[in-house]
């Protein structure tokens, strides 16, 4: 079967797809105009099927980012 990766909504051939993000994250202040921001999120990405009778696929990728802030 041939299958054309521009064809699905999430540019994968799929049939559908859809993500949930939980964010956890924490701000801290050093001093005033200088803040440092840390977040972890965990994610679900249901990435449909790649026709018909193939099973649902998913993917859980995790990212935790850091950030610095700096006011003057």
């Amino acid at each position: 079967m041939d299958q054309s990766l521009d064809a699905g909504p999430c540019r994968t051939g799929t049939s559908k797809c859809e993500v949930q993000i939980i964010t956890l994250g924490a701000n801290w202040y050093v001093r005033k105009g200088l803040r440092f921001m840390l977040n972890y999120y965990l994610t679900e990405a249901a990435i449909g099927n790649a026709g018909p009778g193939m099973r649902n696929r998913k993917d859980n990728p995790s990212v935790i980012s850091f950030r610095t802030q700096l006011s003057f």
